[in-house]
């Protein structure tokens, strides 16, 4: 694999979005249909695929970065470990020997395609690995909701939070838009306060922004039909005020 440009961030994932829990129980209803086990796609350190195996699921999650995996891995007992299967690769070029009822793609992952090549190939991907009566679930941001000033954005303090071991962390975010391009290209500083001193971590990345009528576009072309479109995890429809993008999507 190539350099990890999420290395810096798996260390603080948790402390930034572990009990973010919103839309487990979405992906657990959907995943219940049958007995067929369920792909994540972006996996990370385990935010969504942990719970799902906890609740009795067999779940297989990917990632392209080792870092958030290695995270992951340290949560799981034995038990965990015999349902919940994680697997180093790129979500637009993975081959599994198995067949899913659902391939689920949470909170944004999506958009770390950086480019509608990437996008259309991990789709064509989610396809092939889809049971025919299964679905493919994409909770993207709704574009009205990203800050698109163009140029560079200065920091923003987004939160400071404490560890158990009694270390202070500040989450800065900078932003950087292009708006004709559909990109964002993102910084997240973590600064570091303990007894001993201090120190800043720096990761910087790259997210393609998709506009709803584009991602059925996409869907299409990879050979996926649009089964809905909502605009939170509670599956009400899809508005101008709605905060997510949420398409459920099957066999064409």
């Amino acid at each position: 694999m190539a350099h990890d440009p999420l290395a810096v961030i798996a260390e603080y994932y948790d402390l930034d979005l572990g009990d973010y829990q919103e839309d487990i129980p979405l992906y657990e209803n959907l995943a219940r249909r049958t007995d067929l086990p369920v792909l994540e796609l972006g996996v990370g350190t385990g935010r969504v695929a942990i719970p799902l195996a906890e609740a009795g699921l067999s779940v297989v999650g990917i990632d392209s970065s080792e870092a958030m995996l290695a995270v992951a891995r340290s949560k799981l007992d034995k038990g965990l470990s015999r349902r919940l299967q994680l697997i180093l690769a790129e979500m637009e070029e993975f081959s599994l020997n198995e067949s899913f009822v659902l391939v689920l793609c949470p909170l944004g992952g999506f958009l770390h395609l950086s480019s509608q090549d990437k996008q259309i190939r991990a789709l064509e991907c989610a396809r092939r690995h889809l049971d025919r009566g299964g679905l493919v679930a994409l909770d993207l941001p709704s574009l009205e909701t990203a800050d698109w000033e163009p140029g560079a954005r200065g920091l923003i303090l987004e939160w400071t939070r404490e560890r158990l071991d009694g270390t202070k962390v500040s989450k800065f975010v900078s932003v950087a838009a292009d708006r004709a391009r559909q990109i964002q290209w993102v910084t997240h500083i973590y600064e570091e306060w303990t007894a001993a001193g201090s120190r800043r971590r720096i990761a910087s990345f790259e997210m393609r922004y998709v506009h709803r009528f584009e991602m059925e576009l996409l869907l299409a072309q990879a050979g996926l039909k649009v089964d809905g479109l909502y605009g939170s995890y509670d599956l009400a429809p899809y508005d101008s005020d709605s905060p997510r993008m949420i398409f459920l999507a099957g066999h064409a």
